[in-house]
């Protein structure tokens, strides 16, 4: 169910402490009804689950956001995380639909410099 979590707390009286939520969202391409047998399909419909997915981040308002299992990032995520105030970056997996994205406030936060580590076996990318 989609229960309401408690907000994170805001920050600014304190600017030397931030919130980070990590949150795995369940890319679309792992919503396969043989994997949720007893779930309503319309409930693993991206179109029903990416508002929600939104609206939790809205309603946490962290600072810092991890997200696994992201897809659907250029024609959605990217323009709603933007929306809320955040700027990002997405790293696909390595031949999958998904990845992870690292958000965080501009308001709080710039980006100095960013680097990847796959964790895929022979993969170092730099």
């Amino acid at each position: 169910t989609w229960g309401s979590q408690p907000k994170m707390e805001d920050q600014t009286t304190n600017p030397s402490s931030f919130s980070i939520l990590s949150y795995n969202i369940l890319a679309d391409c792992y919503c396969m009804p043989e994997y949720f047998p007893y779930t309503d399909r319309r409930y693993l419909e991206y179109r029903y689950r990416a508002p929600k997915v939104v609206s939790e981040l809205r309603e946490m308002n962290a600072d810092i956001l991890c997200l696994q299992e992201v897809d659907h990032f250029y024609d959605y995520y990217r323009g709603m995380l933007k929306s809320l105030g955040y700027a990002c970056i997405f790293e696909a997996k390595s031949n999958k639909p998904d990845g992870l994205v690292i958000a965080w406030k501009e308001s709080r936060f710039r980006l100095k410099e960013s680097h990847v580590r796959s964790l895929d076996r022979g993969h170092d990318y730099e």
